[in-house]
């Protein structure tokens, strides 16, 4: 009865399209004909289905690990629609040939204009699957093709041998724990090849339809309403709606809480190390090696500069005491100019930093459930090209003592060079700690003023200037201090100045600006900030503080919340707004305008 059509759906539909043509007089008659039809791409929410069909049985019985191989190939192009893309399709043919006279067929159909291929598919949902598996799954995911029918029906034949054995093993030996787990394997089987038999003739042939009709309709909107109705299949990206098809498998059919796509692509760093051997492995591989120029020989590059000299000359001239020779003033101060060197600047060490890495990943598992980041947003630094574009300066959100460290973590995590750190003096109080924290690349500077405050300033404005034209990545808080009550806080422009005039002295190609918003759950000092915006002394730096902060261990400080945000050219900052905006034949910018238009103090 059915002839060359695969099922009774297919034979019905025709059967129905025959008998309009027959029957429907002066009737206007629009005919949309939808191919595979799937979860929808956006409406009512990305990924929502409420039954299992066609393609949707296909990766379900896939992700499940109940099908396993079926009669195709991975090559051919599987024509398949959103079903709110169908949805609209029908509300918009309605409006576009409501006074049409002929007999209109419209193919909502992808195959055309963007085909989507079984091997895309298979890429997408088996993979989501085993990293998402059910708690009904029967097995591991694991799918493919067999062209030849004969092949198919031998590996069917083969994964039926053990079954039919341990169902007859379970009869001998009458457990009724094997008869039951047998049964349930037996009915696996059947279900798997009856879905394979069923769906084989879509995924053995291919078709492609044409969607002129569809183009019509498009047409037909005006531009509000093709903001609307999705009608543009070449919009449609596979690779995310696939993603959404499986996510909405789960949640809509199986009724397991999973994450959606959108936020499980921020993949959770906590996840990816593993076992303790694991965990080594990854400190000891990951992380771009870094060699900064030698403490030995920034000390002595720093004190001979000319700024440095200069300061030092200055205070030997305006000194007070006129008991201490100039001479001796000035040893006085070379003197102080290198104990300010020692305390100020770190001494980086990718030994020290992989072991940092190491016990961050402890400490971070213990306390928080997950640090989620957006992977792509860091895929630029892995080819950046510090010689063309200048080095990196962070600029993270401050909300915690951890900020600091965890930026250079995820760096570290991902194969990335890990910044040096503009940190507090308050560290500088537990010894052990600022050993760490100085070999992983944390530089201190003092916020109090103090007796030779243009000598301290002249050394770090060195200092910061070097390690830019050395290749170093740097990372500081523009906010100064911590926010307490969760908002921004006024911006400190000290260092900013310094990496500005780095620039404009055309000491630097360029420097790229990075924004970095770091959101927690709740930050470990959270019990600590009302007593400070009350007016209580914050808490000073100690060892003793450090040990009594262990039972935070026992705590859970729910997630992270991570952007790296598109760099911010100072090049091109300027050419925007500075003095030779407009100007294509300017060959040297004018520096001293420039500094106009960046509105920062001075630190000279």
């Amino acid at each position: 009865m059915l002839g060359t059509y695969p099922n009774t759906y297919t034979f019905t539909k025709a059967l129905c399209e025959r008998l309009l043509l027959k029957r429907k007089g002066d009737v206007p008659v629009t005919i949309l004909r939808p191919s595979i039809i799937g979860a929808a791409a956006k409406q009512p929410v990305p990924g929502w289905i409420d039954t299992i069909s066609a393609a949707g049985a296909l990766y379900f019985m896939a992700g499940l690990g109940i099908l396993h191989e079926v009669q195709g190939n991975l090559n051919n192009v599987g024509d398949q629609i959103p079903v709110d893309y169908v949805s609209d399709a029908i509300i918009v043919a309605a409006a576009a040939f409501a006074g049409s006279k002929n007999i209109n067929v419209i193919h909502s159909a992808s195959s055309t204009k963007n085909p989507l291929k079984w091997s895309l598919a298979k890429k997408i949902v088996i993979p989501y699957f085993n990293e998402n598996p059910s708690e009904k799954r029967v097995g591991k995911s694991h799918f493919t093709m067999f062209e030849n029918p004969k092949v198919l029906k031998g590996v069917q034949v083969a994964r039926r041998i053990p079954v039919h054995a341990f169902n007859g093993v379970a009869k001998v030996v009458r457990s009724p724990a094997m008869i039951k787990k047998a049964g349930l394997l037996k009915r696996v089987v059947e279900r798997s090849e009856s879905v394979a038999k069923s769906f084989s003739h879509f995924t053995a042939n291919e078709w492609f339809f044409a969607t002129d009709n569809a183009s019509i309709m498009q047409q037909f909107c005006s531009p509000e309403e093709q903001k609307i109705f999705q009608l543009d299949i070449t919009a449609l990206e596979w690779e995310n709606y696939l993603e959404y098809f499986c996510w909405g498998l789960k949640t809509f059919i199986l009724k397991e809480k999973v994450e959606p796509p959108s936020e499980a692509k921020h993949m959770n760093l906590l996840e990816k190390q593993g076992e303790y051997l694991a965990e080594v492995q990854w400190a000891l591989t990951k992380g771009q090696n870094f060699y900064p120029r030698p403490n030995a020989e920034m000390k002595s590059i720093i004190l001979g500069s000319n700024r440095v000299q200069n300061a030092i000359t200055k205070l030997v001239k305006e000194r007070k005491d006129t008991k201490i020779t100039e001479e001796d003033y000035f040893k006085r101060l070379q003197h102080q100019a290198e104990n300010i060197c020692e305390a100020m600047f770190a001494k980086y060490s990718m030994p020290v930093i992989r072991f940092m890495a190491w016990s961050m990943n402890k400490f971070l598992k213990t306390i928080y459930e997950k640090i989620v980041i957006d992977e792509t947003s860091l895929e630029m630094f892995k080819t950046y090209d510090q010689k063309q574009s200048g080095p990196l300066v962070l600029l993270p959100t401050h909300r915690s003592y951890i900020d600091f460290l965890l930026v250079s973590y995820i760096f570290f995590s991902h194969g990335l060079k890990v910044p040096h750190m503009a940190a507090a003096e308050e560290f500088l109080s537990v010894r052990f700690l600022r050993r760490l924290l100085r070999a992983s690349g944390a530089f201190f500077i003092k916020r109090k003023e103090i007796g030779s405050m243009e000598l301290y300033k002249a050394i770090l404005y060195e200092y910061v200037q070097k390690l830019l034209m050395d290749e170093s990545w740097i990372e500081f808080f523009i906010e100064g201090s911590r926010s307490r009550a969760g908002k921004m806080l006024a911006p400190k422009f000290d260092i900013l100045n310094i990496v500005a005039d780095t620039y404009f002295d055309q000491k630097l190609p360029d420097v790229q600006f990075v924004p970095v918003t770091l959101n927690y759950e709740k930050v470990i000092e959270a019990e600590s900030f009302p007593f400070e915006l009350l007016g209580e002394a914050k808490l000073q730096e100690s060892l003793r503080r450090v040990v009594k902060s262990a039972y935070l261990l026992r705590q859970n400080f729910g997630r992270i919340y991570i952007e790296f945000n598109e760099p911010i050219s100072l090049k091109t900052y300027t050419e925007k707004y500075g003095a030779n905006r407009g100007k294509t034949n300017a060959i040297k910018p004018d520096t001293q305008e420039m500094r106009k238009c960046f509105p920062i103090f001075d630190v000279n």
